[in-house]
């Protein structure tokens, strides 16, 4: 019960103690462009992205060891969930992290929502799938014709 307890304590970070600090050291400057808008980052960006590798590599971490735990159609339905927000966190991550803060290619930023489609896509299979071939012997084929 104590190691549940450790991993919790990770994750409960006082955001609004530094995060209105770092605020004016992250973004500089806003600018519209032809649709869309230009930041100009500030050199606490490297803080920002240090942060959201470290959290989503203590994510990651923690769910693989919860993941090692279940067995069976759990164990399935958890690849699906890590799938889904691995290649979703790639896609935003290099239309809205990468490309704006390295390459000053901000155009791209709004198709950075639509791949949390690909996160939906992965939780819907994985909860329709494995309910579907749960209760009816048949559904297997259903998604083969798919």
């Amino acid at each position: 019960m104590q190691k549940e307890e450790d991993d919790k304590a990770i994750f409960n970070i006082r955001y609004d103690l530094y995060l209105p600090v770092l605020e004016k050291y992250i973004v500089e400057d806003i600018a519209l462009e032809e649709g869309y808008s230009s930041i100009k980052f500030g050199p606490g960006m490297i803080i920002y992205i240090l942060h959201l590798i470290i959290f989503f590599l203590l994510f990651v971490y923690i769910f693989v060891k919860k993941y090692k735990k279940f067995t069976g159609i759990e164990k399935v339905r958890l690849q699906y969930l890590l799938l889904g927000v691995v290649f979703s966190m790639i896609g935003v991550s290099i239309t809205n992290l990468i490309l704006p803060v390295f390459f000053d290619v901000f155009y791209l930023s709004d198709y950075g929502p639509a791949f949390l489609l690909i996160f939906v896509g992965f939780v819907f299979f994985s909860i329709v799938k494995l309910f579907l071939e749960t209760t009816i012997p048949f559904s297997n084929d259903f998604f083969i014709v798919i």
